[in-house]
């Protein structure tokens, strides 16, 4: 009978993290970022007129990303956010089961942290 090792391994647990937006009539001015903040890395980010160019229209996004600290930074070109001026434009982010982040009015950015750096 195999003998297994028991050392803790040094991959952190992959959680789900979703991005949704709902777009205002100029989703190009729409970005954003997600920084891992006990690493200093970017895991993900939109440019501007990239993903979002459809107005008025619902995207979602999801992937994997470390159990760690994050700022989530959403950003809007003209410096108007995506809500209320030129349509009801909204975002949300879903971390690991959990609302984190949601909004719309802002001006140029707005950013949010969530999660924490473990052992």
């Amino acid at each position: 009978e195999p003998t297994l090792s028991s050392q803790p391994s040094s991959e952190k647990e992959l959680m789900l993290l979703t991005v949704e937006i709902f777009t205002d009539q100029f989703p190009g001015e729409t970005s954003w970022t997600l920084v891992n903040n006990c690493t200093g890395y970017i895991e993900a980010s939109i440019a501007p007129k990239t993903l979002y160019i459809s107005p008025l229209t619902f995207y979602s996004i999801t992937f994997s990303v470390p159990d760690a600290a994050y700022d989530f930074s959403i950003k809007d070109s003209s410096g108007d956010g995506i809500c209320c001026r030129w349509g009801s434009g909204s975002y949300s982010v879903t971390y690991d089961g959990n609302v984190v982040a949601s909004g719309g009015e802002f001006d140029s950015s707005e950013s949010t942290t969530f999660g924490y750096c473990g052992p």
